[in-house]
């Protein structure tokens, strides 16, 4: 699974909900900013790619965490490097439910 979000330095974490009602962690990776088809570093887009067997699991969570350490931070959406700003996404609840059925993009 590849997630793309503005947030530089994020933690994301792909969750499967267990029989038991609960989610369990079965992957994680960091974004990482990305290039402009120029070859400049793009402002907005991070990306990370992370795998996992999902065999039992029907319903997924992914979000985007802060870890102790890190800076997760984004360029507010504009086109000018001195627009960074931290983001605590601890507080943010940034992400997404998904139902595993096929290759699918989720907007």
């Amino acid at each position: 699974m590849t997630v793309v979000t503005p947030f530089i330095g994020a933690r994301v974490q792909l969750e499967g909900l267990n029989p038991s009602g609960e989610f369990t962690s079965l992957a994680s990776c960091t974004t990482i900013q990305q290039q402009e088809s120029d070859q400049t570093t793009a402002l907005d887009v991070a990306s990370c790619e992370t795998t996992t067997d999902v065999v039992n699991y029907e319903f997924m969570r992914v979000r985007l965490i802060g870890v102790e350490g890190t800076d997760p931070h984004y360029y507010q959406w504009k086109d000018d490097a001195g627009a960074k700003a931290s983001v605590n996404l601890n507080n943010a609840n940034i992400g997404a439910y998904f139902e595993l059925d096929g290759s699918k993009r989720i907007t």
